[in-house]
């Protein structure tokens, strides 16, 4: 459901979606993704922060990659500070120090 509510970009509802399933968060559907893994595919700010500050999980990787790699991937420069602003793996902040100074 809260993954659904990502993909029609609804707010209210995803909000209340995710206060009542916060032991959700970390559900993956059938191709491994977690609901905050489909909110940067889908350069969601507004839903990626509500799941971040609700205790999503910033270090997740599908199919190698993180939410760094699909901030970048998408060319959204608010999700890569986002992404940055939360993830704890130095490694993929340097890289993304490394990737929007060559752009």
């Amino acid at each position: 459901m809260i993954r659904e509510l990502i993909r029609e970009n609804k707010g209210r509802k995803f909000m209340e979606e995710v206060n009542k399933n916060k032991n959700k968060l970390e559900e993956k559907d059938s191709a491994g993704r977690t609901a905050l893994i489909e909110a940067f595919q889908l350069n969601r700010y507004f839903h990626a922060k509500i799941l971040l500050d609700k205790g999503a999980n910033a270090d997740v990787v599908w199919e190698n990659k993180s939410i760094v790699n699909l901030a970048i991937q998408g060319k959204h420069m608010e999700m890569v500070k986002l992404a940055a602003t939360y993830q704890s793996n130095m490694e993929a902040l340097n890289h993304v120090s490394q990737k929007c100074l060559t752009n």
